[in-house]
């Protein structure tokens, strides 16, 4: 059986397990979702597979994307103990609006002071520091390109295989055709003995 469908039916398996079970499920739902053969088979789009992928976790009440969001910015299994996935996407909603207002209030130090003073910041005084946001981006980002690249190495590696078996079953198939093609040929000179013969 291909990979993807040990995935998919792994997946309808845990269908109803939450908490930490629920970091594993999207963990193989991204493995899923970047699978080669998964995609070849099925001809799914991204828009698709991600249709496909709501459906294997509608038990939970969030969204395929909604849970790719979330692995990116709960990274650890143990954050995801207490289950409660609503929850988890609203905080992770109100830290990013947190940190998008820090910063659009740090880029407001660019605007010109009035009442005196030396003037404003200017942009290169400004220093933007890299935020939890966007190092779980990166996070997220680089483990779906591990598994891009794993399920890639994957895929050629069983077509290697698949070409040796292929190609050792048509020499095996050619030893026996040399054996059958040496069997005539005794056929056909013996004949041609006794045809020598009777004449």
């Amino acid at each position: 059986m291909q990979r993807y469908k040990k995935i998919i039916l792994k997946l309808k398996e845990m269908r109803g397990q939450s908490g930490e079970a629920a970091f594993d499920r999207t963990t193989e739902m991204l493995e899923l979702f970047v699978d080669r053969e998964f995609r070849l088979d099925t001809g799914y789009d991204d828009h698709a597979a991600g249709d496909f992928l709501d459906e294997l976790a509608d038990d939970l009440c969030v969204k395929f994307l909604q849970l790719k969001e979330l692995i990116g910015f709960y990274p650890s299994r143990s954050q995801w103990k207490d289950g409660k996935l609503g929850s988890m996407y609203r905080h992770m909603k109100e830290a990013r609006e947190k940190v998008a207002k820090e910063q659009r209030d740090a880029l407001g130090l660019t605007k010109p002071k009035t009442g005196g003073g030396n003037g404003a910041a200017t942009l290169r005084e400004v220093e933007v520091r890299p935020t939890e946001k966007l190092v779980a981006e990166l996070r997220s980002d680089l483990i779906q390109q591990k598994q891009v690249a794993d399920n890639e190495i994957g895929y050629w590696k069983r077509e290697c295989e698949k070409a040796q078996k292929e190609l050792a079953q048509l020499r095996a198939e050619k030893k026996e055709w040399d054996a059958e093609r040496k069997k005539l040929n005794r056929r056909i000179v013996e004949l041609e003995r006794g045809t020598a013969v009777a004449a």
